[in-house]
């Protein structure tokens, strides 16, 4: 596996665009890649009664933002996780 198609599987699985996606290095074993990389995102941040900043809206696509809570929830609430989940279910069903 190369890095262009590391990128193109993880941004399909992520529901991101490819450009939001940086693959830095890929280890083979087999018929699994280990892919370390970066993701971009974009932040909203709003300063808040106590004159902090505070993050309160994460977006991974042009069309999907999420509260910081939707996006750090357990796996059955954030889109992000289940995206994630759904990658590596898929990839250890595909592994013999």
């Amino acid at each position: 596996m190369d890095p262009d198609s590391a990128e193109k599987v993880l941004a399909s699985e992520l529901r991101m665009a490819q450009k939001q996606v940086q693959v830095d290095k890929i280890t083979e074993m087999g018929n699994t890649v280990l892919v370390e990389g970066t993701l971009r995102l974009t932040f909203v941040l709003q300063k808040g009664d106590d004159g902090q900043w505070h993050m309160v809206k994460i977006r991974r696509s042009s069309d999907h933002w999420e509260t910081p809570d939707l996006f750090f929830a357990p796996s059955n609430e954030s889109a992000l996780s289940r995206s994630l989940e759904h990658a590596m279910l898929t990839a250890l069903k595909s592994t013999p």
